[in-house]
């Protein structure tokens, strides 16, 4: 499995790495949520932008993330995903361009997300890479599981776009859909540079969850309360504990 570095954490090493979204729409909300972040199960946080104060100035998102690592001493993905792919920001491609690119150039922020499909991904890709800052490729479908083929395509694609880690979560109808994503990230992961992370979403999504890794998928997202950033997430012990039972079933 290819590797990503971000501070520190390999992505793609020889566990799942847990990633937690914090969803709080203040300042004081995400604080609160970085305090409970700061366990030893978790891996990577995730602040969702898109979720935080409309409006917020550059000065305000500085501190939020800084006050987030410092919190927390996790490497910090930040997130702006838009309503198209099950998030909240809905303002222009300049705007979303302009608030990834800022997010990216923030000392505290390890990584940026891009929907790829997004028409300022390439911009935005662009000016991460000139930042030094990863980017997490993206792509979300709410409404069902594209076929094997072309969720395997997606997967390529992000990577081709200069994604460093590609992400493709779906939300599977039957048992059928979850074993196609599955076996959709281990086909990519045999030819892909980049790790992978793909997620089925909703109550039939638990196993890509819990074994993603052995298909090639290198980490998974937990919810700190009840509501998560997507339908399916576990709760934190939850993952935690499963995941564990599924490193020792391996030793």
């Amino acid at each position: 499995m290819a590797v990503l570095e971000l501070a520190g954490l390999t992505l793609g090493g020889p566990h799942t790495a847990i990633i937690v979204p914090l969803t709080g729409a203040d300042p004081e909300a995400v604080q609160a949520q970085a305090r409970a972040a700061s366990q030893p199960a978790v891996d990577l946080v995730e602040w969702r932008v898109d979720a935080f104060a409309p409006g917020a100035d550059d000065a305000l998102l500085a501190d939020t993330a800084r006050r987030i690592r410092t919190t927390t001493g996790k490497p910090l993905l930040a997130t702006v995903r838009t309503g198209s792919e099950g998030g909240h920001f809905t303002g222009s491609p300049e705007d979303y361009a302009r608030l990834v690119t800022t997010l990216a150039g923030l000392e505290d922020v390890d990584a940026v997300d891009v929907e790829y499909r997004h028409p300022a991904a390439p911009e935005t890709i662009a000016s991460a890479h000139r930042a030094s800052t990863a980017v997490i490729g993206s792509f979300h479908d709410f409404a069902g599981t594209p076929s094997l083929d072309a969720m395997v395509a997606h997967l390529e694609s992000m990577e081709q776009a200069g994604a460093q880690l590609c992400k493709l979560a779906v939300m599977p109808h039957s048992p059928e859909d979850t074993a196609r994503l599955l076996l959709a990230t281990a086909t990519r992961s045999r030819d892909a540079h980049t790790p992978l992370l793909t997620i089925a979403m909703g109550r039939l999504g638990p196993a890509s969850r819990l074994c993603g890794r052995d298909f090639g998928s290198c980490a998974s997202f937990a919810a700190l309360d009840d509501h998560g950033s997507a339908p399916g997430q576990l709760p934190l012990r939850d993952l935690a504990r499963a995941l564990s039972i599924v490193r020792h079933a391996e030793r």
